[in-house]
């Protein structure tokens, strides 16, 4: 603990150089996330399960954030939930007891905070629970749009706090369905993580085999550089691509000048032609056939 201490009062000194670098592979992935470009997101999703997962909590975040809206959209759609936190790497979860506490946040509270009132809806739309949620410091999205001063998304909130939940037989005060949703999702995590169901739902999700790197022992994997898979796939398409086309596969009894292409070791070999007879050669032609039919 003091070494660390140490390294964060060396760095705040004046003049110290601070180098931030992302994780191998996430500089096209970040940009984008920042940019709102679904398909670029889908490019570049890490093929290992656990990194995956993160990426898409990061991917929500961000779009929560800056407001894409097709980003979100799509995001919910493949399971991402608005008040998952995003978490940290999961190659650094042993260390997850000292993490930021920016990592506690979810996207519901990104869209709060930065005033995403369009995201914010759809958020409460895929699930009630976003209006039930908590930031590291223990605040509700209503007190988080009060203290940012966003009036829209204050009165969406309280318009939706003081509604009433229709069931069948039944209505209840939303506050009150919260609560019951609450304790429902709770039930149910506490139920999967008995059976070895919800490891993935658990504050500490690493498993044996999963990839660790421990300070001073691995090498980083943080240089901001592009996976080498990416490189050499782009590498191949460019080379596939200057290639030549394939021929139109023609019958065999006809006669194809396009079947001579195909062949890289034969060249094509065109029919002779005779040279254009002159006017004096066809006279004197004629003059000789005249002649010998005399």
């Amino acid at each position: 603990m003091a070494t660390r201490r140490t390294t964060c009062m060396c760095l705040c000194l004046p003049g110290a150089t601070l180098r931030l670098d992302t994780w191998d592979g996430w500089a096209e992935f970040l940009r984008g996330c920042f940019l709102g470009h679904r398909l670029t997101v889908q490019r570049h999703l890490s093929r290992e399960r656990p990194v995956m997962r993160f990426q898409l909590r990061v991917a929500l975040y961000i779009a929560a954030s800056l407001g894409h809206l097709d980003l979100a959209g799509w995001l919910l759609e493949r399971g991402v939930r608005v008040i998952e936190p995003v978490g940290v790497h999961p190659y650094r979860e042993w260390c997850h007891q000292t993490a930021h506490p920016d990592v506690a946040k979810c996207p519901a509270v990104a869209s709060i905070e930065r005033g995403q009132l369009t995201i914010l809806k759809l958020f409460i739309a895929s699930s009630v629970l976003t209006l039930a949620c908590r930031d590291p410091q223990g605040r509700d999205p209503l007190r988080i749009a009060l203290q940012y001063g966003h009036r829209e998304c204050v009165s969406h909130l309280a318009t939706k706090l003081c509604s009433v939940v229709v069931l069948p037989g039944m209505a209840l005060p939303m506050r009150t369905y919260l609560q019951i949703k609450g304790w429902v999702r709770l039930g149910q995590r506490r139920a999967a993580s008995r059976h070895c169901m919800g490891l993935n739902r658990a504050p500490f999700r690493t498993r044996v085999g999963d990839t660790v790197l421990v300070d001073g022992f691995t090498l980083p994997k943080m240089s901001s550089k592009p996976r080498r898979s990416e490189a050499k796939a782009g590498i191949r398409v460019m080379s596939t691509s200057s290639r030549r086309l394939t021929p139109i596969n023609c019958p065999s009894h006809v006669s194809c000048p396009l079947r001579a292409l195909a062949s890289q070791d034969k060249p094509l070999q065109l029919p002779k032609l005779h040279p254009v007879a002159t006017r004096d050669e066809r006279e004197k032609k004629r003059g000789w056939e005249g002649m010998l039919g005399g």
